[in-house]
């Protein structure tokens, strides 16, 4: 499985193909390989890859179509654009949009029903 084929080759992909490597076979050493490690590296760095994509898009997105709006934060899954009130839906709409597309260059072909969903709030804290 996963976990062998890493062990014997100290290194595991992510989706996109970043390569985590181990400099030991031997769990307690520095650098030592771990299944653990092994098995969540291509999950974490994943969802890492999906919301990086996202980033790159909705930003150049809102520099095209919103000027005045900003990608201000990410937190975890979550991106957060401060824009003016009247932009909040198109604002939403491209998130929704760049979440999606995220996704898709990560994993081609999955499913994206249900995956996304933006809100507009008036204050971060919402």
């Amino acid at each position: 499985g996963h976990d062998c084929q890493s062990k014997a080759n100290l290194i595991v992909k992510t989706p996109s193909g970043r390569i985590r490597r181990w400099t030991s076979r031997e769990w307690g050493e520095r650098g030592g390989y771990k299944s653990t490690e092994a098995y969540n590296t291509p999950i974490q760095g994943g969802a890492a890859e999906c919301i990086l994509v996202a980033m790159s898009k909705i930003v150049k997105d809102l520099s095209e179509c919103v000027p005045e709006a900003a990608l201000i934060a990410s937190v975890h899954d979550e991106l957060i654009v401060e824009c003016f009130e009247a932009d909040g839906p198109l604002v939403a709409r491209l998130l929704e949009d760049a979440m999606k597309f995220g996704f898709s260059e990560i994993f081609p072909g999955a499913p994206t029903n249900g995956l996304v969903e933006a809100r507009v709030a008036k204050t971060w804290a919402k």
